[in-house]
């Protein structure tokens, strides 16, 4: 079950994600070759102990070394849950930016307690951002070679997506927030 906001101190929430990112710079970092998560999450991250003040990345089933991720990216290579999923990774292009966005999802997700896109099917979900980031379904690129200029295309993109539609509502973050933070 849910455990009520009030047990959970923003305090805690922030400790719970400098271990993540923690653990995010090790994968990171490693030598001779860098790992990429590919699938972190807040179900991918456990508690270190019974006093649940800290925690650890988990679940690496997904996890390659970065320079074959790179090496063998494709179009069609999506890995991992996609309300987490990079806009790149819907290209078959992972590294650290990917994970990083997965990272914050997760920050939004632990801070606001609330499940990013829950009032959306996963089926729902991958119609949209399979619409929003497939190359062939957008056409800047061919807009961009018949002679529209950028910032045509930007006040159009700022338009059609403001602002205020793309980013998440941090209010309950903000909220729940400490004086002193």
């Amino acid at each position: 079950g849910s455990v009520p906001d009030s047990d959970l101190p923003m305090e805690l929430r922030i400790r719970w994600l400098i271990d993540i990112a923690q653990g995010m710079a090790v994968l990171h970092s490693m030598r001779p070759r860098a790992v990429v998560h590919r699938d972190l999450k807040s179900a991918n991250v456990l508690f270190a102990d019974a006093s649940r003040t800290s925690v650890k990345v988990a679940d690496f089933g997904l996890a390659a070394p970065l320079d074959s991720v790179r090496q063998t990216s494709t179009r069609a290579g999506r890995i991992g849950t996609i309300a987490f999923t990079s806009p790149e990774a819907f290209r078959g292009h992972y590294g650290e930016a990917s994970d990083m966005f997965a990272m914050m999802v997760t920050a939004f997700e632990i801070i606001t307690r609330q499940t990013p896109w829950a009032d959306i099917s996963e089926p729902e979900l991958l119609h949209i951002v399979s619409k929003v980031f497939d190359p062939k379904e957008t056409s800047v690129a061919r807009q961009i070679r018949r002679g529209v200029s950028e910032e045509v295309l930007r006040r159009e993109w700022e338009e059609d997506y403001p602002l205020s539609e793309r980013r998440p509502d941090l209010s309950l973050a903000q909220a729940g927030c400490p004086d002193d933070l």
